[in-house]
């Protein structure tokens, strides 16, 4: 007999803080109720999970509008964080431009688009390779742009990238750096104690910024989540990322192909501090706790979870 789909939501774009971690603000980007900026930094990456999860379109065009042609840089083509984050006080990075692409290019899919819109195709061929003061575009990064626009030569080379990078650098580096650092394997939330990687000794500190970091295994899953072509590489692509998993990562372990029990699955509860991006071990960097009380409308981070369940594993 088959399993019934896992329950989400309720979203509301119209949630009070004493009802969600997460909120839309009123420029249609996702926030949080957490200081000091309550999340405006990465609000593209909060719009892109709202879309995935609730469908709201609105915040994609939200997204969208905040890459434009600049008259005050020369007419320089330019992203920006959130409407309220001024470019040249906090530039965009590589993960904004991103997810930008991941909200836009699921949109076309879900709405049956046969060609890429106008504005996927604007931000990717007028973004040079210097996306902002403090970014540049990797090979991987733009082979994966451009494969978006259907271009199945880039989506070819951009797997050939991964595969290359995967086998001479991230993997060794990352079994390499976990055993000189001792870095422990995840446990699960309810056995977690907040440890954080500031407390220890700097030398774990300076490997774990060299070695393939959570939050780009995650992004990297959701690279390969909006891509159709070569499903053979693409597969081989996932299973070489599995060894970098942390054992309770049950997002990160869904989009790479593995399998995941449902009971961890139901009885996830939402946390600060972007638990899928992150770490439940003592390479933990950030102040990542379960939320108390738990938040009755927009969980993200759980109907993220619940989302990719019903997608990969009924």
């Amino acid at each position: 007999m088959k399993e019934e789909p896992l329950k989400r939501g309720p979203y509301s774009r119209n949630a009070t803080d004493k009802e969600a971690y997460n909120l839309v603000d009123e420029h249609g980007m996702g926030r949080t109720t957490h200081p000091p900026d309550c999340g405006a930094g990465d609000s593209h990456g909060r719009n892109w999970k709202i879309y995935f999860n609730y469908n709201d379109w609105r915040v994609v065009n939200a997204s969208a509008d905040l890459w434009y042609f600049s008259s005050m840089r020369g007419w320089e083509y330019i992203g920006q964080r959130h409407p309220e984050v001024l470019p040249e006080d906090r530039p965009i990075s590589r993960d904004h431009y991103s997810n930008s692409l991941l909200s836009l290019k699921l949109y076309e899919k879900r709405n049956g688009y046969t060609a890429p819109t106008p504005k996927i195709k604007e931000i990717v061929k007028c973004t040079g390779w210097r996306i902002s003061k403090m970014a540049r575009k990797t090979l991987s990064l733009h082979c994966w742009s451009h494969a978006l626009l259907g271009n199945k030569f880039s989506e070819l080379m951009y797997y050939l990238v991964e595969i290359f990078s995967l086998l001479l650098w991230y993997l060794p580096s990352h079994v390499l750096g976990s055993l000189i650092a001792n870095y422990t394997e995840e446990v699960d939330q309810s056995e977690w104690v907040r440890v954080q990687l500031q407390n220890e000794p700097k030398y774990k500190t300076v490997i774990s910024k060299i070695i393939y970091p959570s939050y780009a295994i995650q992004q990297a899953g959701w690279k390969l989540y909006v891509l159709e072509g070569f499903p053979l590489i693409r597969k081989f692509v996932k299973w070489l990322h599995r060894p970098m998993i942390g054992k309770t990562n049950y997002v990160q372990q869904m989009l790479f192909g593995m399998k995941v029990p449902r009971d961890k699955v139901e009885a996830y509860k939402a946390m600060k501090g972007g638990r899928w991006s992150g770490y439940l071990s003592n390479r933990n960097d950030r102040a990542m706790e379960v939320l108390d009380p738990q938040p009755t409308l927009n969980n993200i981070d759980v109907d993220t979870l619940r989302t990719l369940y019903n997608e990969t594993q009924l």
